[in-house]
């Protein structure tokens, strides 16, 4: 049996990226209790706002739709191509040179194994070269902080391969906590942390991811319908924790009772309003560090005649103005509710156009400050043509003592050529396309990306952790 394991091991070893060709969601019974609050050993943890923390581990719900299996019912993608032939020859020889060899180079790697490792793990956070091991968060001094807009990401998308995308990007991104916006369902949720748990624990890097999900939206006051139904933050629970806040509970939703109409409108609370998680540290160097993060999908960009909005300018109606303007009382807000932490970030898609930031934002300075500048390179909302961007909706706001690097938009369009993806083989925009048609086709090629994955790119920047933070 140990000579078996020996030579399926070291075979195994050789076989190039992605570390798996299919994938599927396993499906489960999800345990319908109420919590209490401070029960954190529970499988879902609702608090009495209703917002659920999901452990995608020990969660069994039968109802959950699962993610197409790649080996059921369909023929593997592009089975003939010559790289697939390749690797199936190499696969041959290196099983016969295993089993003349397994005494001496069972417990041995070559340099250019090594390489493989490195390529297929990514990012730097993770030690590829003991992947088989956890992640030594003991040596983390950063922390990874992302947002995202997923485009109407509902229940009928758990059918392409929407989720494996998403979960691929932010596990080669090493993302730590991502904030969700535009969620159609609650479900998608649950799908994109499974597959990162399954990613984390194909790689050996194990960290365990959860989430906290808001309470579905109401159609706010003065408009007539809600496109959104849920943000949700997903996170590291290795790494962070959420924290009971002053209302007894692990999150809250803006109240828009401090909201200033600063341009004007009949409209005086947000649509979407932001959702807040205070975020503890696990990392023992750094138990005493918290921070509050906001997230939001502001009022969507231009004028709405529907409901009386005045128009601004450069493509901006006063609504989605005012909603950048109030941030600064959102997080006035936040701090009657987070025993004072005056470590507060927003990230979000704010829809405001290029060229309105200094408005919008204009009561930012000091110790508050804007990581991505407004500028061509940090465009993060996707044109309808390949390789083309629009606007610079997406942004982050920092109102904090602890330090900041590395604001960037991950560019999304690129992730077919990069090797992101991690269920399958995909080298170009023409291999996607292909693969993902087994699933839905499109009729132009920009929207295998700008609709089956987000018309949004991902955002972020690291948090630079101070054991010595006051608050």
């Amino acid at each position: 049996m140990k000579k078996i394991k020996l030579i399926l091991l070291s075979s195994i070893s050789t076989i190039a990226t992605p570390i798996f060709m299919s994938s599927s969601c396993t499906t489960s019974k999800e345990n319908n209790k109420v919590a209490n609050t401070n029960n954190q050993n529970d499988d879902v943890n609702v608090n009495s706002e209703g917002n659920a923390e999901i452990d995608s581990q020990n969660s069994n719900d039968t109802n959950q739709p699962t993610m197409p299996d790649l080996r059921a019912g369909r023929p593997r993608y592009n089975r003939n191509h010559p790289r697939r032939s390749k690797r199936l020859k190499d696969k041959n020889q290196n099983q016969e040179t295993d089993s003349n060899s397994k005494k001496t180079n069972s417990k041995k790697k070559t340099k250019k194994q090594e390489n493989k490792a490195n390529s297929t793990v990514g990012n730097g956070e993770i030690d590829s070269k003991n992947n088989s091991k956890s992640q030594n968060i003991s040596n983390k001094h950063k922390l990874r902080i992302a947002s995202w807009n997923l485009k109407n990401f509902g229940d009928s998308s758990l059918k392409t391969p929407k989720a494996k995308a998403i979960s691929s990007i932010i596990y080669k991104q090493g993302y730590d906590v991502v904030g969700l916006t535009e969620l159609d369902s609650n479900k998608p949720v649950k799908s994109i942390i499974d597959l990162l748990n399954e990613l984390e624990s194909k790689l050996g890097t194990n960290n365990v991811w959860k989430s906290v999900v808001s309470d579905e939206y109401n159609t706010a006051k003065g408009y007539k319908s809600q496109a959104d139904k849920y943000a949700a933050y997903i996170y590291k629970s290795n790494i962070v924790e959420p924290l009971v806040l002053k209302n007894g509970k692990r999150s809250a939703t803006y109240d828009n009772s401090n909201f200033e109409n600063k341009f004007k409108g009949t409209v005086n609370n947000y649509n979407r309003p932001p959702f807040l998680v205070q975020f503890g540290l696990r990392i023992p160097e750094y138990k005493k560090v918290n921070f509050s993060y906001l997230l939001a999908h502001f009022d969507g960009p231009g004028q709405n005649k529907h409901n009386h909005e005045p128009k601004y300018q450069r493509k901006n109606g006063a609504h989605e103005m005012n909603e950048a303007w109030n941030i600064k009382n959102v997080f006035q807000w936040a701090k009657k509710l987070n025993n004072g932490d005056d470590d507060l970030i927003f990230q979000g898609d704010t829809n405001i156009s290029l060229g309105n930031e200094k408005e919008a934002f204009g009561w930012i300075g000091g110790s508050t400050q804007m990581p991505l500048k407004e500028n061509e390179q940090n465009k993060s909302s996707l044109s309808q043509k390949i390789n083309s961007y629009s606007q610079t909706f997406d942004k982050i706001v920092h109102q904090s003592n602890l330090k900041h690097e590395n604001a960037k938009v991950y560019k999304l369009y690129d992730f077919v050529n990069d090797g992101s993806y991690m269920f399958e083989n995909i080298s170009s925009l023409d291999e996607w396309v292909s693969y993902y048609s087994q699933y839905k086709r499109y009729k132009t090629a920009y929207n295998y990306i700008y609709s089956g994955v987000s018309d949004h790119c991902p955002i972020s920047y690291d948090l630079i952790l101070d054991a010595n933070d006051p608050k």
